[in-house]
């Protein structure tokens, strides 16, 4: 049966146009514990053909993922939409004056706080720090840490 993947960031957002990996497993673990890989589509809304059955689907996006369970029945196609989450949040309070800024303007961005190593050693992700009752809107820039 054909089933058709869509992800989304947020629930009223447009649906996601690229930089999305799709992975079907089948529902039942193998004995080892493992799952059975089906399928994997790198386009933004794939349409796989599925037998009948249970299935894990993960759409990976970044440091983003999301996993469900979808049944598929005979006779049926299944469209499935993915609201990953990712963390986007608007910046009308990120306007100079602390006002709320012209709509044409809002915008969102992803900070991701997920700690990552380099070679230089352990580092945090720069995350705004804004207080919005103050005015103030300066990022500060992140050195190694220690």
């Amino acid at each position: 049966m054909p089933v058709t993947f869509k992800a989304k960031v947020t629930e009223v957002g447009p649906k996601l146009q690229g930089g999305i990996t799709w992975r079907v497993y089948n529902s039942r673990p193998a004995a080892d514990g493992s799952y059975e890989l089906v399928s994997t589509h790198r386009e933004p809304s794939p349409t796989a053909a599925l037998l009948p059955g249970e299935y894990l689907v993960n759409a990976a996006y970044g440091l983003s993922n999301l996993t469900k369970k979808i049944k598929v029945e005979g006779g049926k196609s299944i469209e499935e939409t993915f609201v990953l989450n990712t963390g986007g949040s608007p910046c009308a309070r990120c306007w100079p004056t602390a006002s709320p800024a012209p709509r044409a303007a809002s915008a969102s961005t992803l900070c991701p706080t997920r700690r990552t190593s380099s070679a230089t050693g352990p580092r945090s992700s720069p995350t705004p720090s804004l207080n919005p009752s103050s005015g103030s809107t300066q990022a500060p820039i992140t050195s190694p840490v220690s």
